[in-house]
């Protein structure tokens, strides 16, 4: 279903990411990109945008050593190349104005930790009804 999507995996933790991506791909997804970090995260979406072949989705974790994921999200939304990029908030914080403070600074969606495959493949298709909002149809 999601085979031309592009999804970015940003997590410190390795085994999240793999779990992640695993999740991805049996939903469907083939073009699953991950990063350790924001730095690792900002060098592959800067080389998928020269590439004219950007990242769709950006699965973002909250809490990473550095910059964290709110800060990588507004540097990403000040960033007219990716103003048609879906950034999924994936955090364990619980509380309200974690998700409000999110969405003012322009996550697409807010996703706890753990990921259940069933909450993954929503916000996957939270994320790709804003993509086609934006004019762009990925999912076939």
């Amino acid at each position: 279903m999601y085979k031309n999507l592009r999804v970015l995996v940003v997590d410190d933790h390795g085994l999240m990411r793999s779990m992640i991506t695993q999740s991805l791909k049996s939903l469907g997804v083939t073009r699953v990109g991950s990063a350790a970090g924001s730095e690792d995260a900002w060098v592959e979406m800067d080389n998928a945008a020269a590439s004219a072949d950007p990242y769709h989705v950006i699965l973002l974790d909250w809490h990473m050593p550095g910059t964290d994921g709110l800060e990588f999200m507004r540097k990403c939304r000040a960033d007219s190349r990716f103003d048609k990029t879906a950034i999924v908030m994936l955090t364990a914080e619980e509380k309200e104005e974690h998700a409000a403070q999110a969405f003012e600074n322009g996550a697409t969606s807010y996703l706890m930790k753990p990921v259940s495959a069933d909450l993954l493949a929503e916000n996957l298709g939270i994320a790709t009804q804003w993509l086609a909002d934006k004019g762009l149809k990925i999912a076939s």
